[in-house]
Formats: C-alpha cells, structure tokens, sequence
C-alpha cells in the first residue's frame, strides 16, 4: 500500500560533510584514544589510558558530537576499510 501523503516526495538529497577523527571524539567521551582491533568498519574502539579498557564507539554519535549537528549520520564506504566512514546530513 502506497502512502499518498508521501506519493511522488524527492528525498532531499544527501551531503557529505566530512570523516571522523576518531582520536578527538574518544578522547571527548572516555579521555582515550582510538583502537583498531579488526580490520573493518566495525573494528573500532576507544581505549581508556592505562587500563586499556575498550569501548565500543558509535559512528552516529560520533558525528553528530564531532559535527555538533543533531541531524548528522555515519556511513561507511567499504565494509574492509576501517578509514571509509563519512559523516552525512540531508541538504
């Protein structure tokens, strides 16, 4: 069933602002710096100082904490390339 209210709307189109340092953002969430522990989107944690204790870090979060922008996103280019995240927002 289609709904008519949206029937022939164009999505706004979808801009790329930019990547994600993830250094800055784990160190703005836990004081820690930015682990790869598998080599894929997916492999990224923040580590906590001497401890060592890893985070899991949400690419969402990060670009709307590293954008200041509520309406940002994250996707990835390439499952195989942990570096391929991009930060997007409609417009």
């Amino acid at each position: 069933m289609t709904n008519q209210a949206n029937a022939g709307a164009e999505r706004p189109p979808i801009k790329p602002i930019g990547g994600l340092d993830l250094n800055v953002y784990c160190f703005s969430q836990v004081s820690g710096t930015s682990t790869l522990i598998a080599h894929n989107v997916y492999g990224w944690r923040c580590t906590i100082g001497v401890s060592g204790e890893l985070h899991g870090i949400d690419m969402h979060h990060a670009c709307r904490t590293l954008y200041g922008r509520s309406d940002t996103w994250a996707e990835f280019g390439d499952f195989n390339d942990p570096y391929s995240w991009r930060c997007f927002v409609e417009g």
